[in-house]
């Protein structure tokens, strides 16, 4: 696939289920995202985590 094909057929689907990721595991990814390069070490990014009552109370996207 050359670089063009590859840009124009890039889909971003997203399917969420009701299984929770494991707390161990959501740390893990912070812990390897923070060390992700950004513009200037700007460092725009957030990250929002929510479970329990707050998750289910939380409206749906």
């Amino acid at each position: 696939m050359d670089t063009l094909e590859c840009i124009k057929t890039r889909r971003s689907i997203r399917k969420f289920t009701e299984k929770s990721v494991p707390r161990k595991d959501l740390e893990e990814l912070i812990e390897i995202a923070r060390w992700s390069p950004s513009y200037k070490n700007s460092q725009p990014w957030e990250a929002i985590i929510l479970s329990g009552n707050k998750k289910r109370n939380s409206q749906k996207f």
